[in-house]
């Protein structure tokens, strides 16, 4: 019963760490054979996006709005990598949308987005966040944060 007990502690404290929720869930590619110093390593993030909730673009740019685009912020721990290029690889859509007077920029069912990173030093540790925006057809908004460590 004890050990059924941390594991069930387990999976609940990795759910939290890695930000999935029920909107979208994450995954990451990469290739680790390439994290070595003087590598150009590209880092995948997809996210499948349940019906019903919409991601904010990475290029989202109406004015006010631009915060609830896509980032990826490094960690403080991160060691032996530069972050360089981000990018959207999957089509955006745009609608206007009249409360706000806005054209707002979003993805549905899936995301792509493409972060580089330059590899300094031996032994990198690729570890950062990766905050997004999604909403529902309610035009509720909720920020997260998808954590990754990547070696």
């Amino acid at each position: 019963m004890k050990s059924f007990i941390f594991f069930i502690s387990f999976i609940f404290s990795v759910s939290l760490m890695t930000g999935q929720n029920r909107a979208v869930t994450w995954s990451v590619d990469y290739d680790k054979a390439a994290l070595k110093p003087g590598n150009q390593v590209t880092v995948t993030f997809t996210g499948r996006i349940a019906d019903g909730y919409k991601v904010y673009s990475l290029s989202q740019k109406a004015e006010g709005l631009a915060a609830f685009g896509i980032s990826v912020a490094p960690d403080k721990k991160a060691e032996g990598c530069k972050m360089t290029g981000l990018r959207e690889k999957s089509p955006s859509l745009m609608y206007h949308d009249e409360l706000m007077n806005a054209d707002i920029q979003y993805t549905e069912k899936k995301i792509v987005i493409e972060q580089d990173f330059q590899i300094t030093g031996n032994n990198p540790v690729l570890k950062g966040q990766l905050i997004y925006t999604f909403f529902d057809e309610n035009r509720n908004n909720q920020r997260k944060a998808y954590s990754f460590t990547l070696r």
